[in-house]
């Protein structure tokens, strides 16, 4: 996907995005990341739109505010775990995907003062 596609994606939060602009930019991660990738396999490892979150109510932050961005993320999933009727044992009711492992320790961090139930894991 030209770069010039991506310009919207990345002027956006990710807690932002609709469905299918967070299916596109998983979907150009993808590739980039497995390159030789047949669209078969691609396709296996590509989420359905409607197993993704689309756009919160409440406004975006400004793109250049890392500490806002994370607020709006941990807002978002307390949300959601809130919203949650329960779920079964080993049924996650929310799932973050960090592009690094830097950036997901400190998702992680974030999560645990959550208040509800389940606890957050971390699977390589």
């Amino acid at each position: 996907m030209p770069e010039s596609d991506l310009k919207p994606l990345l002027s956006t939060p990710a807690t932002h995005l609709s469905q299918s602009q967070l299916r596109t930019l998983l979907l150009t991660s993808i590739r980039e990341t497995f390159p030789r990738a047949t669209p078969m396999e691609i396709d296996d490892m590509l989420l359905p739109e409607s197993m993704l979150l689309g756009a919160p109510q409440f406004a975006a932050p400004k793109i250049d505010d890392p500490e806002a961005i994370a607020a709006a993320g941990k807002k978002r999933i307390e949300g959601l775990v809130k919203s949650s009727k329960g779920n079964a044992n080993g049924t996650p009711r929310v799932i973050v995907l960090c592009l690094s492992g830097l950036r997901c320790a400190d998702v992680v961090r974030d999560l645990r003062s959550i208040k509800g139930k389940g606890e957050v894991a971390k699977v390589s």
